[in-house]
């Protein structure tokens, strides 16, 4: 009698996930959406088609057609490297890479330093990423 109730909860479980993965009938009936919400008592209108984006260096205009027509839009250009280099100390060249991204208004992104093993042998490993502005991109890798 004790063998059987773990057989029949093992059954039981076994049928509830066939059932599930069996299912075809996804669910993607959606209730109607309705042009205003009700919140308590009042109702509110929907957004006007039209509206304004406003900052101090953007603004631009979405319309009925989707589009962004506008004065300025500030783009960012954005160029990854990827440097591999054998160092003697790893969180020193670290260090000194955070330094010089520092110089050109830019930042440490994430970094890292970890014991490396091969064999017998042991060494010490990273990695940094950094951000800097794309026009000093090139001077900063000349750096590094």
């Amino acid at each position: 009698m004790k063998r059987t109730y773990p057989l029949l909860f093992i059954f039981l479980l076994t049928c509830v996930i066939a059932a599930g993965c069996l299912s075809t009938d996804s669910n993607t009936q959606y209730a109607p959406q309705e042009e205003s919400f009700s919140f308590g008592n009042k109702m509110v209108e929907p957004a006007a088609d039209e509206v304004w984006y406003d900052s101090d260096d953007r603004s631009f205009n979405v319309a009925d057609s989707g589009e962004a027509t506008g004065s300025s839009i500030t783009r960012k250009v954005i160029t990854t490297s990827d440097v591999s280099l054998e160092v003697k100390d790893a969180p020193e060249a670290i260090d000194s890479i955070g330094a010089i991204a520092s110089e050109y208004d830019g930042y440490v992104s994430s970094s890292s330093v970890y014991d490396t093993y091969y064999g017998d042998s042991e060494s010490m490993s990273g990695y940094i990423s950094i951000r800097v502005p794309a026009a000093e991109h090139d001077t900063v890798l000349g750096r590094i």
